[in-house]
């Protein structure tokens, strides 16, 4: 296994200003509730994750895996918004993004911007410290990010919805207001996608090679620190959110505030562990291989 040599002098500084900004725009739209931060912060992470990825893949593999997002997030998108399936009904509202057909463009770019956090996460998990896939991780690695992406729509679906109505589910749901079902459907949108990059990167020109090894534990703590800044807003939502009443499709009224505290909750025990367990996980790996040496 070839080790990748990552310049700390230059990638943790750009790293961490990639986080700082992260936070700054993500505490901006939460204080503000102006869907403009929300944005910005989705098109930081997004501009982080594929300059990240060239590190560990090469930029030609990251925009396959740009375009392959892109291209499957928006046919399930449509596909629900047509069909209820695997979604369930729902229709997006307009004028906080411009629209491709019956999409928000934006929705595209956060699902790449978490997807590869999530990835990155998975990764961590499994110790993939390296390009090369093979093995249980052929499965595993798309299980298990599928998991952490579904963690963040679990604690922000019912805010962009229930309460901010940028997307309107027709029917309501079970889940403060959102239905089963669409957690159901996330899973398979983005274990779609993670198994046919799986598929990319076991026969591309990585199976010919022994992939590369990054052992910089900023390159992997990064990554999982982003994920983590978007509870910000969920937090910041429950302590600072007004407290009015919401009423989902289904005819359900809710108050704000009951939401905004069972998401955070949920947060912390989905999220916050997830980011908190994947840490451990890179100290651990970091200081076992020092033993080793």
């Amino acid at each position: 296994m070839a080790e990748t040599g990552v310049d700390n002098k230059y990638f943790v500084p750009a790293g961490v200003a990639f986080l700082v900004l992260t936070v700054i725009l993500v505490t901006m739209k939460t204080v503000t509730g102006l869907t403009i931060f929300g944005l910005s912060s989705t098109i930081v992470i997004a501009i982080f994750a594929f300059w990240h990825g060239t590190i560990r893949y090469d930029w030609k593999k990251m925009l396959f895996f740009f375009v392959l997002i892109f291209i499957v997030s928006w046919t399930y998108e449509t596909v629900s918004i047509l069909t209820g399936f695997p979604f369930g009904h729902y229709n997006y509202s307009t004028g906080w993004s411009p629209m491709l057909g019956l999409v928000p463009v934006m929705i595209m770019p956060a699902y790449f911007a978490m997807g590869y956090l999530s990835w990155t996460i998975g990764s961590i998990l499994l110790d993939k410290r390296d390009s090369s896939v093979g093995g249980c991780g052929i499965i595993l690695l798309p299980v298990i990010s599928s998991f952490v992406m579904v963690m963040w729509d679990i604690c922000m679906d019912p805010i962009n919805s229930t309460i901010d109505r940028l997307w309107v589910w027709h029917n309501g749901g079970v889940y403060l207001g959102v239905p089963f079902v669409n957690f159901l459907g996330w899973f398979l949108c983005v274990f779609t996608f993670y198994m046919i990059f799986v598929c990319f990167l076991r026969y591309s020109d990585t199976e010919k090679s022994p992939g590369t090894s990054i052992s910089l534990k900023a390159f992997w703590i990064l990554p999982v620190l982003l994920y983590a800044s978007r509870t910000i807003e969920f937090f910041g939502d429950f302590a600072l959110g007004s407290n009015y009443e919401v009423t989902a499709g289904n005819g359900h009224v809710y108050w704000t505030g009951d939401i905004y505290g069972t998401l955070a909750l949920m947060t912390i025990f989905t999220m916050i562990f997830v980011a908190f367990y994947a840490i451990a996980r890179v100290y651990l790996k970091n200081n076992h291989a020092s033993e080793e040496d």
